[in-house]
């Protein structure tokens, strides 16, 4: 007897292929048949969807869950929207390895204090830590560079040396030897803008003799974009590593010709190697509200780069500066830029940087200097959002079958410890954004084609097997919902409606839009051979 039959759904199974009428039958956290709609099997549970579809769980290859999940292991707005595997640790920043000189405050986003005490060390650690905290869906994770070179030397802005290098590597390859899922850069922040080719090449050797991904928040998609997306590229030919670009999309600054360069750069490269990349299914997106300094003061103990920013001297050579994270910064675009979250200040998240200034009688630049300052401590947990990106860039890049679709948030929940959280509208509703703006009102994708972007494609992109997609002898992480209350407008902080029924390993984990009681959630580990 099955434990659960599903009748009469609109089956989109992850593989692009066109959709059926199906039932699916799930036994012991597998998919046990798959048959058409009027077909009929014993089960223990039966559940009719009619009028539903019947997706595979949704795939997130990157996040920055790092820290919330460990708060929150619900994970409940991913969870709403029918994501059941997240990829935590991208832009180089990551939880784990913790240890000698690193900082948990400084090695993830929106780092929020908290009483829950930070007892792990190894990644091992972490994911036993992990596990202890009420998972309801999966979790891959990947070693933050960041977290390695603070690990082994600090926040120290300059290369590594051969010794601390040995050491990096080392340190990765127990980190992949515990489970980890790949390696991630965040080459325009620091500390890891400081690396050199032979830092990043050695790293990426590891993690190819794994047999384990790379996913590279580049070191510049602005000005010099061709530089930033090259040495990505160049990485899979020389170390044989495979790459992903994480969100692609050019940022302001670009010249118009610039993501076509981009596209047949990657086509190019995947003649000999591994690459590809994703994007965002937004125009705006966020970055830590520290990442405008340069890495010269963001090296400088906390108090240190206070006193720093309050100099006249200090702030006139940052006004002048050219080589700040954002051209929007540069070119002072102060109508594209908003307070997206900080702790002090609060009454100004959502304004825009022209507004702040207005009300607080500043120059815009002055007024997010003080800001930053305000914040103290908790400067590194504090956001701005940019309007970076332009439709029309977004649109070549995801014409490529090879583009995946992220939401570089992070879980949260509109209760407990994350309820103050800020990131972004992708934390509630990515997937909806997606379907809706290039399924729908730009229809540029079909259904099933969007559905593997965020399914089969980045499991593939994982190394994984046997989910991602939905045939007899897969994992029974599916989603059940009514499409169009799914995809009706709402708030950018409320949760996602329609989802019917969620299943995590065969198990139910939402019902009707509510969470239910079961934990079946885990952290993925990995072999060398990829499947975890």
């Amino acid at each position: 007897m099955l434990d659960y039959w599903i009748k009469n759904g609109f089956l989109v199974d992850g593989s692009g292929s066109p959709g059926r009428h199906a039932s699916i039958g799930i036994q012991g956290g597998r998919i046990a048949r798959i048959l058409p709609a009027d077909a009929s099997m014993p089960a223990r549970h039966v559940i009719d969807a009619a009028g539903r579809h019947i997706f595979p769980g949704f795939i997130d290859l990157h996040t920055h869950s790092d820290h919330t999940l460990f708060l929150d292991g619900r994970g409940m707005s991913f969870l709403r929207q029918g994501v059941t595997l997240d990829t935590m640790g991208n832009c180089g920043y990551s939880a784990a390895p913790l240890g000698g000189q690193g900082v948990l405050a400084k090695n993830v986003f929106c780092y929020t204090p908290s009483d829950k005490p930070v007892t792990w060390g190894s990644m091992e650690e972490y994911f036993r830590t992990l596990e202890t905290a009420g998972l309801r869906g999966r979790v891959a994770a990947l070693v933050g560079h960041s977290a390695l070179r603070s690990h082994v030397m600090g926040y120290s802005n300059r290369p590594a040396t051969k010794d601390e290098l040995e050491q990096m590597c080392s340190l990765l390859q127990l980190c992949y030897d515990q489970g980890a899922a790949g390696f991630s850069t965040g080459l325009e922040y620091f500390p890891g803008k400081a690396a050199q080719q032979d830092e990043l090449q050695a790293l990426c050797r590891v993690t190819a003799k794994n047999n384990r991904l790379y996913a590279t928040h580049i070191r510049n998609r602005d000005r010099f974009y061709r530089q930033g997306y090259q040495e990505a590229i160049d990485m899979a030919r020389e170390t044989g590593v495979r790459v992903q670009i994480s969100h692609a999309i050019p940022k302001y600054g670009v010249p118009k010709e610039g993501a076509a360069w981009i596209v047949e750069a990657v086509e190019k490269a995947r003649t000999d190697s591994d690459v590809a990349y994703d994007i965002i299914p937004f125009l705006w997106g966020p970055t830590s509200l520290t990442a405008i300094l340069p890495a010269e003061l963001l090296a400088l103990p906390t108090q240190e780069l206070i006193h720093q920013l309050r100099q006249p001297s200090v702030r006139r050579a940052l006004r002048e500066r050219s080589d700040c994270i954002w051209q929007l910064i540069v070119d002072r675009q102060w109508d594209l830029v908003k307070l997206q979250h900080c702790s002090n200040s609060r009454q100004y998240i959502g304004k825009t940087l022209r507004q702040i200034g207005e009300e607080r009688n500043q120059d815009p630049f002055d007024a997010l200097l003080d800001i930053i300052v305000e914040e103290g401590p908790a400067m590194y947990s504090g956001l701005i959002s940019g309007r970076l990106r332009s439709q029309e860039d977004s649109c070549l890049l995801l014409s490529q079958p090879y583009c995946g679709v992220i939401s570089d948030a992070m879980a949260l929940a509109k209760d407990g410890p994350l309820s103050q959280i800020i990131w972004s509208d992708g934390c509630f509703s990515w997937i909806s954004a997606l379907l809706r703006t290039y399924v729908y009102q730009t229809p540029l994708l079909s259904l099933e084609e969007a559905i593997r972007r965020i399914t089969s494609l980045p499991a593939q992109r994982l190394g994984l097997s046997g989910i991602g997609v939905l045939e007899e002898g897969s994992c029974a992480d599916l989603a059940i919902m009514d499409l169009s209350a799914y995809l009706s407008p709402r708030a950018g902080s409320d949760y996602a409606q329609g989802l019917s029924w969620l299943f995590v390993d065969g198990q139910p984990v939402v019902e009707q839009d509510t969470l239910l009681t079961a934990c079946p959630g885990s952290v993925l580990r990995f072999s060398r051979a990829g499947n975890s």
